[in-house]
């Protein structure tokens, strides 16, 4: 009989435009949809990846007088039992922040490194000065090559995770070279800190837009071991140098030492 499909007797269906039955060209649209959504999700995935790290293009090479530290010290300096005392103010340069959170979470690892001198090899460069009660000055150091975080840790003698470390990361400026095909290179700056050492704690430490203009860095004197100072008045103008006879805590001026020496010295590692 006519009209009869394989389906049934009085059993029909309807077909499309194209000769397929409505319920076949449903899902060759639906299959053609995913189609579509997989492929898209998959482009998507493979154009994707990570995100770039911003700093990736920065070169952390060496620079002369790059950490530098404004150092104010309470003359209460590390009060213990009524009286002053100086206090071993290390300075710890590395490409990885996270070591020196570890090691600052650490009070015990924090004070054995400062006691030594030495550090995991994760660190770049390590520092130690004495400072003294009362002292006012300007520390400038060289930053060490692949340097990207900068640590202070203040060894009171109650010495504890809040009062004895801060971190900072170096900062990154954009420099602008060409004049009609613009050319941006990232580089890292100075990192100048404020340090306020109050007598049984870091008070607090800031960083600082800019430091020492050229002509007081030239005024700098070297310190024996590694380092320049500066000593500052009052009012954190420049104001000189000690004399070669006067003692640092005399004339509140960062200087090199070893352990047995007065303070605001060089400790050597």
């Amino acid at each position: 009989m006519r009209g009869a499909v394989a389906g049934g007797a009085g059993a029909t269906v309807d077909r499309n435009s194209a000769g397929r039955p409505a319920w076949l060209a449903g899902a060759v649209r639906a299959l053609g949809t995913l189609g579509t959504l997989s492929a898209a999700l998959v482009l998507s995935g493979c154009g994707g990846g990570p995100p770039k790290d911003p700093l990736a293009d920065v070169s952390w090479s060496y620079a002369t007088d790059a950490v530098i530290l404004e150092i104010t010290a309470d003359p209460g300096l590390n009060d213990y039992d009524g009286q002053p005392h100086t206090l071993l103010l290390g300075i710890y340069e590395t490409a990885d922040a996270q070591a020196f959170r570890n090691l600052a979470a650490d009070p015990a690892a924090l004070a054995g490194t400062m006691a030594s001198g030495k550090v995991p090899t994760t660190f770049s460069q390590f520092s130690r000065y004495v400072v003294a009660p009362g002292q006012h000055s300007y520390l400038i150091l060289d930053r060490a090559q692949n340097t990207l975080s900068v640590g202070i840790a203040a060894g009171y003698a109650q010495m504890g995770v809040a009062n004895a470390a801060r971190q900072f990361d170096v900062p990154v400026v954009t420099k602008t070279s060409g004049f009609i095909f613009k050319t941006r290179t990232k580089l890292p700056a100075p990192l100048v800190v404020q340090l306020n050492l109050g007598a049984q704690g870091i008070l607090n430490a800031v960083v600082l837009p800019k430091g020492p203009d050229e002509a007081a860095l030239q005024r700098a004197q070297q310190v024996e071991g590694g380092g320049k100072q500066i000593r500052l008045d009052g009012n954190g103008n420049a104001s000189g140098t000690a004399s070669g006879g006067a003692s640092s805590s005399e004339t509140g001026v960062v200087g090199a030492a070893n352990t047995q020496e007065t303070p605001l010295r060089k400790v050597g590692n």
